[in-house]
């Protein structure tokens, strides 16, 4: 869910260069849940033949920056992939380091900044950033999750491409 509804705010903010690969540690070609199909097709996101992925090292490679759903996953994305380590942040965590990326300040320049502030909370069995799975649970709890995923990747989408920034961004 979090990657769809990434990908379309990068749409939103013009922000082609920015890329969402919803990939885990379970194996891939699962298909998404019927609640956040449900869920995404009102938001206009269509989900019906995406499958799951598993995070390979060329994925960690490429990316910038990886947000995890919850503290241990961003522990295992470090113990499998050691280079990753300032990179790696929980979505929520992610969301209470991000200001506004300046301008003249590349994506790298911004990232390493924020980088300076993360103490790497994920390292102890701190939940307080962990956003649990609602596989299980009433369609409610997809609907809240939605809801929540979609405020966080609004603002940091908001700060990382800010008005005066966003023709730049393409």
């Amino acid at each position: 869910m979090a990657s769809a509804l990434f990908t379309k705010a990068a749409h939103v903010y013009g922000a082609a260069n920015a890329l969402s690969a919803s990939a885990g540690f379970l194996e891939g070609h699962r298909p998404v849940h019927p609640s956040v199909i449900e869920l995404l097709d009102e938001r206009g996101i269509d989900l019906s033949r995406k499958e799951s992925r598993m995070l390979t090292g060329d994925v960690v490679d490429m990316a910038d920056l990886i947000l995890t759903m919850t503290s241990d996953h961003a522990r295992r994305v470090v113990s499998q992939f050691p280079e990753s380590a300032g990179d790696v942040y929980t979505l929520r965590h992610f969301s209470t380091l991000v200001t506004p990326r300046p301008r003249g300040v590349s994506t790298r320049e911004w990232l390493d900044g924020l980088d300076q502030k993360n103490n790497r909370s994920y390292i102890g069995d701190d939940e307080i950033f962990d956003i649990p799975d609602p596989i299980g649970h009433h369609h409610k709890v997809f609907a809240e999750l939605g809801i929540e995923l979609e405020a966080a990747i609004d603002w940091i989408m908001g700060c990382a491409y800010p008005p005066g920034l966003r023709a730049e961004a393409s």
